[in-house]
């Protein structure tokens, strides 16, 4: 039985080795600062990082700009997947927004659970040149489950021809 498009995927970018040069090649800020994918399914992607040198910032906590980072690939990530069903498509944030409720220390996890939403909106993409907008949420938490952040991004996807 072939595996569809998005079965593909999954098995790629859930391949440490394909996942470093994948954000090697595309995102090595990612590398620099320590985000990792821990989980990704057709419902929710999960990434995560610890604090380190690398991600700090002068207060002894995760530099905003790196939590954005690791909150952007947990959407992205699972925005990807759907689409792989489509031949051609471009993909942009638009709008991002954040609140931080709490300093980042440790390790911190990242979780977008709006699969199903993403799922709906790429189906109504018919033909070439539909497209849409649409806003999904990050959550981060810290190793005792303490909330950390909402992040949540407005990407633009267009199916092209």
């Amino acid at each position: 039985m072939p595996h569809s498009k998005k079965q593909e995927y999954l098995k790629k970018i859930s391949n440490p080795f394909v996942y470093f040069f994948f954000m090697f090649w595309r995102l090595p800020s990612l590398i620099f600062w320590g985000i990792k994918l821990s989980e990704l399914n057709y419902t929710k992607c999960v990434t995560f990082m610890r604090q380190r040198w690398t991600n700090q910032n002068p207060f002894q906590s995760i530099y905003f700009s790196a939590l954005n980072g690791a909150a952007e690939l947990s959407t992205g990530l699972l925005f990807q997947l759907h689409l792989q069903e489509l031949d051609k498509f471009s993909m942009l944030v638009v709008s991002s927004t954040a609140q931080f409720k709490k300093k980042a220390k440790g390790k911190i996890k990242f979780t977008c659970s709006d699969g199903i939403e993403i799922q709906r909106q790429i189906s109504d993409l018919k033909k070439a040149n539909d497209a849409f907008t649409f806003m999904v949420t990050s959550i981060a938490t810290d190793e005792n489950l303490n909330e950390i952040g909402i992040f949540e991004f407005t990407w633009s996807v267009k199916r092209i021809s």
